[in-house]
């Protein structure tokens, strides 16, 4: 597992106590997808790039290289919102009674056997 940086623990560090929270707070354990961990492991990268061109930035003496690094900052920051836009902490709504009708009629169609 890659070591990220202070601010990208960080965001995993609450992500993954929200995500107990909401789970407690609910009376069931929650656990996050496999797309989910990916998109969240892209968001922590995204965060330590984001790190490394504040860290570039402070050395820039350059006004054309603050404007360029600056530019860069400003890319990584939409992309790791981006990202984490696609995350959802939240209890899963229960399914609808129409879905529930509907999943138990195609199985008794195709599943006829099955009870």
């Amino acid at each position: 597992m890659k070591k990220h940086s202070i601010e990208a623990q960080r965001l995993l560090d609450e992500l993954d106590a929200e995500l107990a929270a909401n789970g407690a707070a609910a009376g069931r354990s929650l656990g996050w997808s496999a797309s989910e961990r990916q998109i969240i492991s892209m968001a922590a990268d995204a965060i330590d790039r984001g790190v490394e061109l504040a860290a570039a930035y402070a050395e820039a003496v350059d006004v054309k290289d603050k404007i360029k690094v600056s530019r860069e900052i400003r890319l990584q920051e939409m992309a790791t919102t981006r990202l984490l836009s696609k995350v959802s902490t939240a209890v899963p709504a229960p399914e609808s009674l129409r879905s529930i009708k509907a999943r138990n009629a195609v199985n008794k169609r195709w599943h006829p056997d099955a009870g």
